[in-house]
Parts: structure tokens; sequence; C-alpha cells
């Protein structure tokens, strides 16, 4: 059975404007585009230091009226700038094995330092070192220096053996 669904004019319009009003609600979908982005890290090698070989400026006689200042070379050489003299050869400069990163550039500095004993402390200072003005590591990422300094001495400095640290450090730059 059939039935005919008469409808109105008004209804008609109200029906033509539902239609609508549910077009609208139903979009397109958006365009969307997707990218990728890089990224990267460098990794370095730790430094390391290993001490070698301890500084030693080995026995020096001083005149007690002169603050004298000894320095030892990086190749173990004695200078003084006063009447000091050296007795025997137990002098050696102070050697550190180095490893980081290969061809690396690296910084080195020092920090003065005391040596203490018997009598007045004893300054440690102005320290060189034989790996150049632009110290590297090498390919395999080692590096051997050698280190020297000056050792300040009082008047009247009494006998004894004066011992301390100073210390070493070594950087990126």
């Amino acid at each position: 059975m059939s039935k005919n669904l008469k409808i109105s004019k008004k209804q008609s319009h109200y029906m033509l404007a539902a239609c609508a009003l549910l077009s609208v609600g139903i979009s397109q979908p958006a365009q969307a585009e997707a990218a990728f982005g890089n990224a990267s890290v460098t990794i370095r090698a730790a430094i390391q230091i290993t001490e070698a070989q301890d500084m030693h400026f080995g026995t020096v006689i001083v005149n007690p009226a002169d603050n004298d200042i000894i320095t030892l070379s990086t190749n173990g050489t004695l200078s003084s700038n006063g009447n000091v003299e050296y007795e025997g050869n137990g002098q050696r400069s102070a050697a550190f094995s180095v490893t980081g990163a290969p061809n690396a550039n690296l910084n080195i500095t020092f920090t003065n330092a005391s040596l203490t004993g018997d009598g007045d402390a004893l300054t440690l200072n102005n320290f060189t070192h034989d790996a150049g003005s632009t110290p590297s590591f090498d390919g395999s990422g080692a590096l051997v220096v050698s280190i020297g300094a000056d050792l300040h001495l009082n008047n009247a400095q009494a006998s004894g053996t004066y011992t301390g640290q100073y210390q070493m450090s070594v950087n990126y730059p």
C-alpha cells in the first residue's frame, strides 16, 4: 500500500534549509604535509691524564741572603737568577701522558702551588710545557707533555725536604 505524501511549500523550504545546514557541517579533509628534521651530535673522547714522571728540582745549595728563583725547563735543565749551586743530577721535569680525541686541539693550564717542609713555604709557578702554542692530540688521540716551572726560594730558607702538588688542567677549547 502506497500513500502519497503531501508536503507543503513551507515544509519543503524547511527541508531544503535542513539539507543546506547538513551539507555545511560536512567538510572536505584539510590538506596535510609531513616533514622530517635532522639532528646530530659529535661525541669526543673524555680526556684522561696520567702523571708519568714527577717534577723534581734535585738538591740545591742556596745563599741564605738571596731570594732566588730556580727555573726547571721542560727538558730538565736548571737555571737560577742568583747564587744557587746544584748538587748532583737529580733534577727532572714532570711528564704527563694525556689521551683524548684524535687530532683535537686542547688547552693546557696550571695552578700555582706551594711546597711545604721545614721552613717557609716555597712558591711554584710560571709553568711551561713542550706541547707548543696550539697543543693537540696526535692521530691516535695521544699526547706526552713535559712540564717545567719556577721555584721561588725565600731569604734564609731552612734546610730540608719540601713537597707539594700543583694542578695541570687539559680541556677542549
